[in-house]
């Protein structure tokens, strides 16, 4: 973007081309100055577009990510309880406690179609 020109400078410069026998150099002639601030703003508006744009993009990608998070955690939970079930079962020691955490794990993976 180019240096912006304050707003003030432009009624300077109409008051110095309006002085008698004012000679104004282009770059501070007011309609020059006009358009350089139009020109500036127009470029202003480009970058917040190009911003607003990226943030669109950016608030996609994490609402994406949000979604998968979710389905993971909710494809996860029984996998832990199932872990926590059978290391209960293998300190117990005892047999059918495991035989049952084991079909209702396989169950589960059935109803799933994973197994």
């Amino acid at each position: 973007m180019t240096e912006t020109t304050p707003r003030r400078a432009v009624p300077a410069a109409i008051a110095e081309a309006r002085a008698p026998g004012a000679v104004i150099p282009l770059h501070r002639h007011p309609v020059f100055l006009r358009r350089k601030i139009a020109r500036d703003a127009r470029e202003v508006l480009d970058q917040v577009a190009e911003a607003r744009a990226s943030l669109d993009r950016i608030h996609s990608a994490l609402t994406l990510f949000r979604a998968q998070l979710a389905r993971s955690r909710n494809r996860l939970e029984p996998t832990r309880a199932d872990c926590a079930a059978t290391l209960a079962a293998l300190d117990s020691g005892d047999v059918a406690e495991m035989e049952r955490v084991r079909d209702a794990i396989l169950e589960r993976m059935e109803a799933q179609g994973r197994a």
